[in-house]
């Protein structure tokens, strides 16, 4: 085969193995991606973002979308009630610069705690609309080119920490799980017209911030105290399971015919009829969503403690703290065999090996990998990284 030949099959190989990362924790919503990433990670450029927020960065094709707050400058303007600006911002992948920025008006900016910001559920797009969840507003709609596609006020639905949840995509809907100290809905959204398909209430008593997980034709959700289904067609209530904490952040995730789930120090593994196949009380994490690699289930706790479960019986097989002056909040990703865990010391650690890449910020959002590059968004900048 000639060098040329070789370079184009190559470069069809690479071309197949790449993916988007459409959505909060990817295309399967589970932090894996399907390409194969090895040696330590290294910088490839990083640019500075208009202000904090926790939402991950999503990429299709050429472009990463991502969500902001803006804090508002003017002691004027802040005097009058102006807090500062939601913004909605498309960043070229190749370099990072800005293609466009949109303001998203709010009357009123949510309050969130220290550890949170009106930015924080991820947007989704299907590569023909960008869809972003705001809590002060509600779902807005843009094109790929980022004019007003459609906007769906929801609520406000108060909450005492802040909205954390993102909204998923299931064929021509949008599934949106919507917690608040008080009422709390699951909405199904056409994704075409913003128009309202079904809407059902969530019985709760503590507000989550879990994002809905699609299980074929039906929506798992998990929270206070337990996880739930529903049917994706009508949002029918198929089973409750119970065996969660009361507080609930992590998102489930699907993986060997079995829904994992984690809350503080709660393990759950659930079969697709709602019928408990384990649980425990060793390895659970606080805030972070698991992950499943090679027939094991791994969490990370807010102290950076990794856990390794056997993913068929939850046994804990290992436990081991990352050496971190910082505290883990964002849900690890794989990359082929490779794991990496974030830190708000700005580290990001390569598990197994421990090969460490600081940043030096805060990083509180999931990291996303898309076509060979993983971006990571601190509080100030977003980081595209090499292998």
């Amino acid at each position: 085969m000639s060098s040329r030949a070789l370079a184009l099959a190559l470069m069809a190989v690479a071309i197949c193995a790449a993916e988007d990362w459409p959505q909060f924790r990817g295309p399967r919503g589970d932090g894996t991606s399907s390409e194969s990433f090895s040696g330590p990670l290294r910088q490839h450029w990083k640019v500075q973002l208009p202000g904090p927020g926790h939402s991950s960065p999503i990429v299709w094709g050429d472009r990463i979308f991502l969500t902001a707050f803006e804090r508002e400058t003017s002691i004027l303007r802040r005097l009058a009630g102006t807090q500062g600006r939601l913004l909605v911002l498309c960043l070229n992948r190749k370099d990072g610069r800005l293609e466009w920025r949109r303001e998203v008006p709010a009357g009123d900016i949510e309050k969130t705690t220290s550890v949170n910001k009106p930015a924080s559920p991820t947007p989704a797009t299907d590569g023909t609309r960008v869809y972003t969840y705001f809590g002060s507003v509600g779902l807005v709609a843009f094109t790929m080119e980022g004019k007003p596609a459609w906007t769906r006020k929801i609520g406000p639905f108060p909450h005492h920490m802040g909205t954390g949840n993102s909204p998923i995509l299931a064929g021509d809907r949008i599934i949106l799980n919507v917690e608040s100290d008080g009422p709390s809905f699951l909405y199904s959204i056409d994704k075409s017209t913003g128009r309202v398909a079904w809407r059902v209430p969530r019985k709760t008593r503590q507000a989550a911030y879990t994002t809905p997980v699609l299980w074929d034709r039906r929506i798992a959700v998990a929270g206070y105290q337990s996880v739930m289904a529903y049917s994706l067609d009508d949002g029918h209530h198929l089973w409750t399971a119970s065996g969660l904490a009361d507080y609930v952040v992590p998102t489930p995730i699907v993986a060997a015919g079995l829904l994992l789930a984690t809350a503080d120090r709660a393990v759950l593994a659930l079969r697709h009829t709602g019928e408990i196949a384990w649980q425990g009380s060793r390895g659970g994490a606080y805030v972070a969503s698991p992950l499943h690699a090679g027939g094991k289930m791994i969490t990370v706790n807010q102290n950076c403690v990794v856990s390794t479960l056997d993913a068929q019986n939850g046994r804990v097989l290992s436990q081991q703290r990352l050496p971190t002056t910082g505290e883990c909040f964002a849900s690890p990703v794989a990359a082929s065999a490779a794991i990496y865990a974030a830190t708000t010391a700005g580290e990001l650690f390569t598990l197994g090996t421990l090969q460490k890449l600081e940043l030096h910020d805060r990083i509180m959002a999931s990291p996303a990998i898309a076509n060979g590059v993983m971006y990571v968004r601190s509080d100030s900048h977003l980081y595209a990284l090499l292998p």
